[in-house]
């Protein structure tokens, strides 16, 4: 009898135990549910796109609660529907404020097509369509399959377009895209770049660009180029860049 008791009240506190934590996870809950709304929505890095552009995206809106947002899913709508917009990440402020904080991709290199052409990001997203491409960095020889705003490039089976937007992130990564006058893939032994008014660049495809552009920078710094020298600087061979004087 007294063992019958003993489990009798230890099966009443296990269930007063798991019942006060029912009532404490709901009280939580219904705290959650009725605190803690959106009524301020701070937005930064936005230079294209207003405030009211990246909100809308997002698909936030004031009176949401903070904690049931999924901040994952918002930013991949904002990168989805803002095509200019590369990366993007949302964070809270209590008790009432949603931070989302992008970053837009750089000016965008023209892939020609006919009188027009497409509007490419360093990262190889497809930013814009634009009937007159003039001012924008020309590339050449790149046929696009099926593209589409906010899509990725791709392109012909050879593997060029993969290489393409290697090369674009890299000098984008390394300072050196803004004095890129043109890029062209006509040529299948190499890629030709047209750089800083007096040089042309050739590099292989599929190669490591990081390492081939310090390669170039380091080769334009060690003095032994003449300032009012021009040339072509051929990095298509192993671990040297050649320098070959004359006009491009």
């Amino acid at each position: 009898m007294k063992a019958r008791h003993r489990r009798r009240r230890a099966d009443r506190g296990v269930l007063l135990r798991l019942l006060s934590t029912l009532v404490i996870f709901g009280c939580v809950v219904a705290a959650l549910t009725m605190f803690f709304r959106v009524k301020v929505v701070e937005i930064s890095g936005n230079v294209r796109y207003s405030a009211a552009q990246v909100q809308e995206a997002a698909a936030v809106a004031d009176g949401d609660n903070l904690f049931f947002l999924n901040k994952y899913a918002m930013a991949d709508r904002i990168v989805a529907e803002l095509p200019y917009v590369v990366e993007a990440g949302i964070s809270r402020d209590l008790p009432d404020t949603l931070m989302i904080r992008i970053r837009e991709c750089g000016t965008p290199l023209a892939v020609l097509e006919g009188d027009g052409a497409w509007l490419i990001s360093p990262s190889g997203k497809l930013v814009e369509y634009a009937a007159d491409p003039a001012g924008y960095i020309p590339v050449r020889g790149c046929v696009l399959r099926d593209p589409v705003v906010g899509g990725q490039a791709s392109t012909d089976p050879e593997g060029r377009g993969e290489s393409l937007t290697a090369l674009l992130s890299a000098l984008e990564d390394t300072g050196m895209l803004e004095q890129v006058e043109s890029v062209s893939l006509e040529d299948r032994s190499s890629i030709r770049v047209e750089y800083g008014g007096r040089f042309t660049i050739l590099l292989p495809y599929g190669a490591d660009y990081p390492y081939k552009l310090l390669a170039v920078a380091e080769t334009l710094a060690d003095g032994k180029i003449q300032e009012n020298m021009t040339g072509t600087l051929d990095a298509t061979k192993d671990d040297k860049v050649f320098f070959r004087p004359g006009s491009r």
